[in-house]
């Protein structure tokens, strides 16, 4: 038997498998001495978590990565971020996917983040988009465009777009859509009053946008009809792992966003046979792109393609989830004296509203950016290091991925952070003002150009909420997850609403 061992032991370690053997030994001590001598890496929030190993390193990365997210606290995902960074210090490398990810947490970090350049002025970082947002988004889309001319010149095209005149121009058909909206919902209130308002939300946040990117009349709920799954399903194909062959979300994703491209094309060809025969270009943002593209040249079809996409995409979500934050709150009995003064400031506006009225609207306008600061759609961004640079007496090497955290970085910089109070907007000293204080919709050359959009969205459906009915949650246990990475509420999120009128009649008589 000693003698079968030997032989066994022997013939494993031949010369192919002596030299594979000591490659790999060789990789990880050169890795190690070129990590310790000629830069100093941050530290890890991970035992087994980036190594300098080729495939076992990302392996492990993926399993600590995938573990670490099953651990999540779903309800406050930016605590484990602040944990690690009051363990290891505002920079620290973790796991990210296959790979290993640099982070700087706070404002420095989100001012690196959202300039792509470090404090001396020099550019560090670029796009970095995910296999889901290039491929079911589109490459075209102004969020894979990298920084340079092309990106100047489809940014300088979609901007005028969702500008405050556009949104003007938005305003009406916007407000004939939430009013429609609220009488399909509410118009007949089952009998113990409780909506699950989450998929009706979801519903009108597919409706308008619609009716603005595409210039539609009443067949946008036909458009919605045909297309509402597949959004859906691009949305979940961009979340998902880049895995084609298993027939998962993702390829799902990408058979979806085949299916919707002619749907796309088909008006596009439709504007274009409008605009050619002297009829006056509509309003909305496709009549626009085209107009910009024939008359200017400034954009493809394949770019117009992927900008009305992206609108669609990035809006969606988003806006679902500051509504669903908004009503969550609203609607937590200790939140009644916010309540009360949101609903006093819409009193004063009696009737049909103007735009102006809406802006003019200040509580209501500090009450979404309080429910973003408490709950931030987005909790984090990745961008692609470029050329190596220090912080903190680390480096960050290029080839890196560098995310920065919003909800992390900006959530807990005021006082009773759990608490809403939309007058810290008011405090013009609070850190909330400070730059890179603030950043839900992010900044400067990444500010998202829909930004006013989705306030003026989220206010008038709240607005008409908060002036119709009394509410409360139908929930005995209300919260809002993560799930994966936008908001979700727990059970469809039921509330009961209570007409005010009939409220106030009960009241009368008793």
């Amino acid at each position: 038997q000693d003698m079968a061992w030997k032989l066994e032991t022997d013939v494993l370690w031949t010369a192919p498998y002596q030299t594979l053997a000591t490659v790999v030994l060789g990789w990880i001590v050169a890795a190690t001495l070129w990590r310790l001598m000629i830069s100093k890496p941050p530290p890890s929030s991970h035992p087994l978590a980036c190594w300098p190993v080729p495939f076992i390193g990302s392996m492990l990365n993926f399993i600590v990565f995938v573990s670490e997210m099953s651990k999540l606290d779903k309800e406050r995902p930016w605590e484990a971020i602040i944990g690690l960074q009051k363990q290891l210090g505002r920079t620290f490398r973790m796991p990210f996917l296959f790979e290993e990810a640099y982070t700087i947490v706070g404002k420095e970090g989100l001012k690196i983040g959202l300039t792509c350049k470090t404090e001396d002025g020099e550019r560090v970082l670029e796009v970095q988009s995910q296999p889901g947002i290039v491929n079911i988004w589109g490459k075209n889309a102004l969020s894979n465009t990298e920084i340079g001319e092309r990106r100047d010149r489809i940014k300088k095209i979609i901007h005028p777009t969702l500008a405050p005149r556009a949104l003007q121009a938005y305003f009406a058909g916007m407000t004939k859509d939430v009013d429609k909206w609220m009488t399909k919902t509410f118009g007949k209130l089952p009998s113990d009053g409780v909506v699950r308002v989450y998929e009706p939300i979801r519903e009108l946040t597919m409706v308008v946008p619609t009716r603005m990117v595409l210039g539609l009349g009443e067949e946008a709920d036909e458009i919605v009809a045909r297309t509402r799954h597949l959004l859906i399903a691009m949305w979940d194909g961009t979340i998902a792992l880049p895995l084609t062959a298993l027939g998962g979300d993702y390829a799902k994703g990408l058979a979806a966003r085949k299916e919707l491209i002619p749907v796309i094309r088909e008006l596009i060809a439709q504007r274009r046979k409008q605009q050619a025969g002297g009829e006056q270009c509509g309003i909305d943002m496709l009549s626009q792109l085209v107009r910009a593209s024939d008359e200017q040249g400034k954009l493809s079809e394949e770019e117009i393609i992927d900008q009305v996409v992206v609108i669609f995409l990035a809006g969606y979500e988003t806006s679902v989830s500051l509504i669903v934050t908004a009503l969550h709150y609203l609607c937590k009995p200790e939140n009644a004296g916010v309540l009360a003064k949101l609903r006093a400031e819409q009193e004063q506006y009696p009737g049909v509203v103007s735009y102006s009225d809406v802006q003019a609207m200040s509580y209501l306008r500090n009450t979404l950016l309080e429910c973003l600061r408490l709950y931030s759609p987005v909790q984090q961004f990745t961008k692609k290091v470029i050329k190596a640079f220090d912080f903190d007496g680390f480096t960050i090497p290029a080839g890196a991925t560098f995310i920065y955290h919003i909800a992390a970085s900006q959530r807990n910089t005021v006082e009773d952070p759990d608490e809403l109070r939309p007058e810290r907007f008011d405090d013009q000293a609070s850190p909330l003002h400070a730059p890179y204080g603030f950043t839900p919709f992010a900044a400067n050359e990444f500010l998202c150009p829909g930004k006013g959009f989705a306030l003026l969205e989220a206010g008038l459906v709240v607005r008409q909420l908060v002036l119709a009915f009394d509410m409360q949650h139908a929930c005995p246990a209300p919260a809002i997850r993560m799930d994966p990475i936008f908001l979700r509420p727990t059970d469809g999120q039921p509330i009961r609403f209570t007409p005010r009128a009939a409220r106030a009649s009960d009241e009368h008589t008793n």
